[in-house]
């Protein structure tokens, strides 16, 4: 099978690394586990003879936002069908930003109202969790696997950061780090000493941002694992056959050759192995992440509002006179024998509205108590459907 391999940065001291795209690890020990482009968009039209769409460039370096450089000045505008227009007009030296825009949708720019290019702006970069680090058959290689969250609008071009930081014998960490970059999982990681432990991580990328990281460190050395060496033990070797020497006179019966040696046996593997679990209370996710979850808990509080009214037209009261009166007013006499006549007067109230939607009538105002989620307690996020907390995977030494 033919094998790819990627370039790879190294950090420290010159220590070799390579990563390569990886089919199935032969022989392999899990040696750790997970403890917790640019876009440049090219002129596509003709653009003004004052700025050549060959200075122009168009990065989606920011997350939900684009850069543009070469404008001279001039007001910077991106568009899209559906979305809100952004402008920037900054000084000929510097780069205008354009931010609030929609990860994933093409936006068209243009300088002084002249398009000059197309450009994608991106989300921010998913997380990479479950890491696990294998042994292979090759000394000082190792197999390196993870899982990606993909987020919408993130881009195709996502990479991978691959580092292994080797540790000193306090814990800390030591200068010769192993770095390299990959574009898919599995992949090999070589150059690492078989005499050190190191700490793996793993960090998505794209031209906007970083993504949270993956990481595992190993319990035990390459030469630990190996039986001392770090590499591969090899089969014992086959002992040639003693050669008889012919007979002679006399022709007595001669004693058979001895047999030769069997092969030497092979060294004993190890009788215990080093795996990554949860701890006590977490539960592991489909994607290699440690987690613990607690249902919401609720308050109540207390809503009130001053009584709001409106004016009807209705009586109000009545109208008294004296005298003789017609028609229905006619209501008798006063106690004096003066006759008096009434009449019915009108005008508007101020009536009281009904509660607002959700609110009751305590006599004095409008009010109402809703249910209100508590903030997480120490350690544990929020979801959108219960508190979460996370936690790395610990070393844990089993029998072979």
């Amino acid at each position: 099978m033919r094998t790819t391999l990627l370039s790879a940065g190294i950090l420290g001291a010159a220590t070799a690394a390579v990563l390569a795209l990886a089919g199935p690890a032969a022989a392999s020990d899990t040696i750790a586990g997970d403890t917790t482009p640019v876009v440049l968009a090219q002129d596509t039209s003709p653009a003004p003879a004052t700025i050549p769409a060959s200075i122009v460039g168009i990065d989606a370096d920011l997350v939900a936002g684009l850069t543009v450089t070469g404008h001279q000045g001039r007001k910077v505008t991106a568009t899209a069908r559906g979305r809100t227009s952004r402008t920037s007009t900054v000084a000929a030296g510097r780069p205008a930003v354009l931010k609030g825009l929609t990860p994933g949708v093409r936006y068209t720019i243009t300088i002084g109202g002249r398009r000059v290019g197309t450009a994608t702006p991106l989300a921010q970069v998913g997380a990479a969790s479950g890491l696990r680090v294998e042994t292979t058959g090759t000394p000082g290689t190792v197999q390196v696997s993870w899982a990606h969250t993909v987020t919408a609008g993130e881009g195709p071009d996502v990479s991978f950061d691959v580092t292994a930081t080797p540790l000193t014998a306090d814990g800390s960490d030591g200068a010769a780090i192993v770095a390299a970059t990959a574009s898919t999982t599995p992949a090999m990681l070589t150059g690492l000493a078989p005499g050190a432990r190191y700490r793996f991580t793993v960090t998505p990328r794209n031209t906007a941002s970083a993504g949270r990281p993956t990481s595992a460190t190993m319990a035990r050395t390459l030469a630990e694992l190996a039986g001392g060496s770090g590499r591969t033990p090899s089969p014992a070797a086959t002992i040639p056959a003693v050669p008889v020497p012919a007979v002679t006179a006399p022709a007595t019966p001669v004693a058979a050759a001895a047999p030769a040696p069997g092969p030497a046996p092979a060294p004993a593997p190890p009788a215990t192995k080093t795996i990554y679990v949860c701890p006590g209370g977490y539960t592991e996710t489909p994607a290699g992440v440690c987690e613990k979850t607690l249902p919401f808990t609720f308050h109540t509080v207390t809503e009130t509002s001053p009584y709001t009214y409106h004016q009807e037209y209705a009586q109000t009261g009545w109208a008294y006179s004296w005298g003789y009166c017609t028609g229905s007013g006619n209501s008798g006499n006063w106690p004096n024998g003066d006759p008096y006549c009434q009449s019915a007067t009108f005008g508007y109230n101020d009536v009281k509205n009904a509660p607002p939607s959700g609110f009751g009538d305590d006599g004095t105002q409008y009010v109402r108590t809703t249910s209100v989620k508590d903030t997480p307690p120490v350690g544990y996020a929020d979801n959108g459907t219960a508190w979460v907390a996370t936690s790395s995977k610990i070393a844990t030494v089993v029998p072979a």
